[in-house]
């Protein structure tokens, strides 16, 4: 089997405050999202977890549903894929770090020294592997 390619680009998006910058994030998760439909990976329950997730960082929705929603599809064992349950369980951690700053725009906070180091590294994987 071919190897697929992959250059990971850990670009720190941070502020000079020490928040994540709230419009990167989005375009980060909405590129995720196009990838996830690409390789076929766009079940309801992943369309479902995508736009919940967007819609509260765009201020469209509170946390109180986002987080009703999850518990929701992990008590009810609606999710039927490992991808599916990575997929919730990520986002579920993203939108428990996110903390309000004084302006009441949501921003994740990360405790980092450095926000202007970039590294790029590239991975050798099997197509199964990145899937």
């Amino acid at each position: 089997m071919s190897d697929f390619k992959v250059e990971k680009n850990t670009t720190a998006i941070v502020s000079k405050n020490g928040s994540v910058k709230k419009a990167e994030l989005i375009k980060q998760i909405e590129s995720l999202q196009r990838f996830y439909y690409d390789i076929g990976y766009d079940t309801s329950n992943v369309k479902t977890i995508f736009s919940l997730t967007l819609s509260y960082l765009k201020g469209q929705v509170n946390k109180l549903v986002v987080k009703s929603f999850f518990e929701v599809l992990m008590s009810q064992d609606k999710l039927n894929l490992n991808k599916e349950i990575n997929l919730l369980n990520c986002f579920d951690d993203l939108i428990d770090d996110m903390e309000f700053d004084e302006t009441s725009k949501p921003t994740l906070a990360f405790a980092r020294k450095d926000s202007s180091t970039t590294t790029l590294q590239q991975l050798n994987l099997n197509v199964q592997d990145v899937a």
